[in-house]
């Protein structure tokens, strides 16, 4: 759908509204990078609700 957002675009906002965006490590292997985005998104939306 057109209107869905990823991490990657809540990267982009938060990193532009807070200057901080989350340090994900870089293990490239497919479960570390779906729980790596899932903390992403957490740290994000505590950011929001803040």
């Amino acid at each position: 759908h057109y209107r869905m957002l990823d991490v990657s675009a809540w990267k982009v906002v938060m990193g532009a509204k807070f200057k901080r965006v989350f340090a994900k490590p870089e293990n490239h292997r497919a479960l570390d990078d779906i729980r790596g985005s899932i903390e992403e998104l957490k740290f994000y939306l505590k950011k929001v609700k803040k």
